[in-house]
């Protein structure tokens, strides 16, 4: 059996009936009122996890031990990644898909990202391609770091911009930084 904490914490692992193991912190904010919420944070072993709230479903805790028979008797939905088959935790929040589990997820993620990546380099090639033949010769990447998000302007020159130059710029845009920048030289 776990620990409490603080008197209102209780920490401990439940080996399912599959054979997966949960890692569980359940936390009565309040452990003194008895039916106050009960927040538990659940993570299995791949590292998914969910936070549940639930307000005044606590009545017969009237001690850490029946507050982690309460929660061991919870009915936790488990599933299984439709990618690589592991068992994990059923998550009940919509900030991911359904039956993928983390390590999948990011996969699938990067994978997203280097296909977006791949577009928009091609795009800049386009763009530099097309300054080229009208006779620049050098690109200038500059960050805008303001009151708010910072943002880049790319510049295209025939010749090297001075530090002087890129500084009148950014000064104009607002920047608050003047040494934020990169000069690239355009390859036909």
């Amino acid at each position: 059996m776990g620990k409490f904490h603080n008197n209102w914490t209780h920490h401990w692992d439940i080996t399912k009936p599959d054979g997966s193991i949960l890692h569980m912190t359940a936390s009565i904010p309040n452990y003194s009122l008895g039916n106050s919420s009960l927040d538990i944070d659940i993570t299995d072993m791949l590292g998914c996890s969910e936070r549940f709230f639930k307000t005044g479903i606590c009545y017969g805790c009237n001690s850490p031990e029946d507050l982690v028979k309460y929660v061991e008797s919870l009915d936790l939905p488990h599933t299984t990644c439709k990618h690589c088959d592991m068992v994990m935790l059923d998550r009940v929040s919509d900030h991911r898909p359904k039956n993928e589990c983390d390590s999948c997820y990011v996969k699938l993620l990067l994978k997203q990202f280097e296909k977006e990546e791949e577009e928009l380099k091609k795009q800049d090639d386009i763009q530099d391609s097309i300054q080229y033949s009208k006779g620049m010769r050098f690109k200038t990447i500059a960050w805008v770091h303001g009151r708010g998000d910072d943002f880049s302007i790319e510049l295209y020159s025939k010749v090297k911009p001075t530090q002087v130059e890129i500084t009148k710029i950014l000064t104009k845009e607002g920047s608050s930084r003047f040494d934020d920048y990169s000069i690239v030289v355009l390859n036909p």
